[in-house]
């Protein structure tokens, strides 16, 4: 069998195998049962090498952006299974008819990737080590707009092993850089291309090193209250019960009084969350609270405008705004244009005529205490920039409340609380998060969980974290591993136009 170079890097394409397809389907398929929040979550490296494989290997643009369409589906439906099985309960059958929709666009974005993908580089390996870079790329233009969703992204898979530690370098955009050159590398290996494997092996091995041997994070100094409600998050959606302030003035019994105080997201629903002046509205007095950060929300007229609130002895401090909105949650695009269709859904779901909040939010730390706290809402946290900017302009602490009640306790929560490890280990910073229904949780700046409450418990946690000032190279230069992306898209570009070895 002939191995020379120029023989493996321009292979011409083979003839389409009529197991191409259902090889695509099966390698997504297991894409979404071993990526987060399972435990083999590293092992997803090699049915994504399956999935390039099955693509670079089609004989024509076409062929190669159906295996892709196909293949990305299965991975999307089962790696979001929870957008239907968790809002179906609260708003009916018809969620299953349109939230999979979601699966269908992802897929869609991927197919077509592909299909541009192989069009400029005509060859396998060139092909495979573009898609290296242009999966990355997409990653991060799907947290782009206000239709943002950046959820599946590959770095995440390695939460859990210290290879996640190279976040502090580079991001989570570095973590997905890495799986992709080892699942490029793996699929190389079927075009006869054996060495690109030392070249993945070295990433991979001084990777592990730098996490192995990354220092321990300062021990913490001080005490955060963290209360998790375990209210019901739609009928906090469709009317606040008075009952909710009871259950959190239950939840302060014991607390130490040099605690920081934590609710999560919409725990108190207030008049007017954008312009609060004293005297403050009575579900923000908490007299016997000397430092206190609420989850606070406006519902009036359908639109839910979230955000932080920092109160000390029942005088405010500041807010800060929820960033980012979840699109067709909080914020629905031609809302006034569109409205005879939102309309339409909206009696469907049994949601009465919701409003699309301002998506123009002011973020600002919050100085509680002689500390300075980086709050963020939620959705927020899935968006790596956001935290990087509170801690670069001065943050020291990271602060969550979240409401993933509407999650239905299923992967989606877990999910979620991975990204949070990410953006611990990205910001070097101890990061307090308070959900409604869980995971409640201190996570230190190398991604550990130090304490963590269950889901479905309304109890309070004695969370312990520090303050720190110094700041990570991601902090510092930002997401230079999609640079480093794209200069690897380009350069596969060049290199299937020569036909020189190299």
């Amino acid at each position: 069998m002939r191995n020379d170079l120029n023989f493996t890097w321009n292979a011409p394409r083979v003839e389409p195998a009529p197991f191409n397809l259902p090889l695509a389907v099966m390698c997504g398929l297991l894409m979404g049962l071993t990526h987060i929040p399972f435990g083999a979550s590293l092992l997803t490296v090699i049915p994504l090498a399956g999935l390039l494989f099955a693509s670079a290997r089609e004989a024509t643009p076409r062929l190669a952006a159906r295996a892709a369409f196909f293949g990305w589906l299965a991975f999307w439906a089962v790696h979001l299974f929870w957008l239907p099985q968790s809002f179906a309960p609260n708003f009916g059958i018809a969620v299953w008819f349109l939230m999979p929709f979601v699966w269908v666009i992802e897929a869609g974005f991927n197919a077509a990737l592909t299909w541009v993908v192989y069009r400029v580089t005509g060859k396998p390996l060139p092909f495979l080590m573009a898609m290296v870079g242009a999966l990355v790329l997409l990653e991060w233009a799907r947290g782009l707009g206000p239709l943002a969703f950046p959820w599946g992204n590959f770095g995440y898979a390695l939460i859990g092993t210290p290879l996640a530690q190279v976040a502090s370098l580079g991001g989570v955009y570095l973590g997905s850089l890495i799986v992709l050159i080892a699942a490029s590398s793996i699929a190389a290996v079927f075009f006869y291309e054996w060495r690109w494997l030392p070249v993945a092996g070295v990433i991979i091995v001084s990777s592990l090193a730098y996490g192995l041997t990354r220092a321990a994070p300062p021990a913490p100094t001080r005490q955060a209250w963290l209360m998790q409600g375990d209210i019901d998050s739609f009928r906090r959606f469709v009317g606040t019960n008075k009952s909710d302030l009871e259950i959190f003035t239950g939840l302060l019994k014991g607390v130490p009084k040099d605690a920081v105080v934590v609710l999560p997201e919409a725990a108190l629903n207030i008049e007017v969350v954008a312009n609060l002046e004293p005297p403050l509205p009575a579900a923000l007095r908490f007299p016997s609270v000397p430092k206190l950060l609420a989850g606070v929300a406006d519902s009036r007229q359908g639109a839910r405008l979230n955000a932080v609130a920092a109160v000390t002895n029942s005088r405010l401090l500041g807010t800060t705004d929820k960033t980012f909105l979840v699109p067709f949650g909080e914020y629905f695009p031609l809302r006034r244009e569109a409205g005879a269709v939102y309309d339409f859904v909206f009696r469907i779901l049994n949601l009465g005529n919701l409003q699309s909040a301002d998506p123009s939010r002011q973020q600002r730390i919050l100085e509680l205490g002689g500390e300075r706290f980086g709050a963020f809402v939620c959705y927020d946290s899935i968006f790596p920039s956001l935290p990087r900017s509170l801690v670069s302009r001065g943050a020291q602490v990271l602060v969550e409340p979240t409401n993933d009640g509407w999650f239905g306790g299923g992967a989606g929560n877990f999910q979620h609380f991975a990204m949070d490890k990410m953006r611990a280990i990205e910001t070097g910073r101890y990061l307090l998060r308070v959900a409604n229904t869980g995971i409640t949780a201190s996570i230190d700046p190398n991604g550990h969980v130090i304490e963590e409450l269950p889901l479905n418990v309304s109890r309070a946690l004695l969370a312990r974290y520090a303050p720190l000032e110094t700041v990570t190279p991601y902090v510092l230069l930002g997401d230079w591993a999609l640079w480093l992306a794209g200069a690897i898209c380009v350069a596969a570009m060049l290199l299937a136009r020569s036909r020189a070895n190299w």
